[in-house]
C-alpha cells in the first residue's frame, strides 16, 4: 500500500510544482485521503543561475508516507533537500527521501529543515 502512495504523492508534488512555477503568488492544494500537499511556491530565478527552488507543504494524514522523487516540466530534473544549520550556516545537502509521519505537516519552505 505504501508504494501507491509514494507514487501518487509524486503525481501530486509534480502538479504542485507545475503550478508553482506558474505563479509565485498562487496559492493552491491538492489532497487525497493519504495527504495533502498545499501551498506551492517557486522563488525567482536571478539572470544567469542555473537552479531554481520550488517548495510546498507536505501533510501525511492516517499513515506515514514517503516522498521518493519528484519531477516537473519547468525543470530537466528536481531533486530533493534537507537544510541544516552547520556551524551558523545554512547547508543544503541532497536526500534520497523525506518521510513524513502520519499526523505531521512539513513546511518545505525557505530556511525550514525537515529531518
Amino acid at each position: 500500500m505504501l508504494k501507491p502512495l509514494v507514487r501518487l504523492a509524486g503525481v501530486l508534488l509534480m502538479g504542485a510544482l507545475s503550478i508553482s512555477m506558474a505563479s509565485v503568488a498562487l496559492a493552491h492544494d491538492v489532497q487525497t485521503d493519504a495527504l495533502r500537499i498545499a501551498h506551492p511556491f517557486a522563488t525567482p530565478t536571478p539572470p544567469g543561475a542555473e537552479n531554481g527552488a520550488a517548495y510546498v507543504d507536505i501533510t501525511a494524514f492516517s499513515d506515514a508516507v514517503t516522498l521518493i522523487g519528484a519531477s516537473s516540466p519547468a525543470s530537466s530534473s528536481v531533486e530533493l533537500h534537507d537544510m541544516q544549520m552547520n556551524d551558523d550556516m545554512m547547508q543544503m545537502r541532497h536526500v534520497d527521501e523525506i518521510r513524513i509521519e502520519a499526523g505531521r505537516l512539513i513546511p518545505c519552505a525557505l530556511g525550514a529543515a525537515f529531518t
